[in-house]
């Protein structure tokens, strides 16, 4: 998941997500949440606390 400016350049990415999974932002605009593969193959919760930057996983 990258977020980047207006006209496509700057680019950042933000967390690692698969891409034909959702993403979403949570309602306080604090978390983002996407879904990922960890290494033993099982779909996983990723979390980054955008006022930190810190990124984790729910197993």
């Amino acid at each position: 998941m990258e977020i980047r400016e207006f006209d496509g350049t700057n680019a950042h990415t933000l967390i690692d997500v698969k891409t034909d999974l959702d993403a979403v932002l949570s309602s306080n605009q604090r978390y983002v949440y996407g879904l990922t593969v960890n290494a033993a193959g099982k779909i996983v919760l990723r979390k980054m606390n955008m006022d930190k930057g810190s990124i984790g996983l729910f197993n």
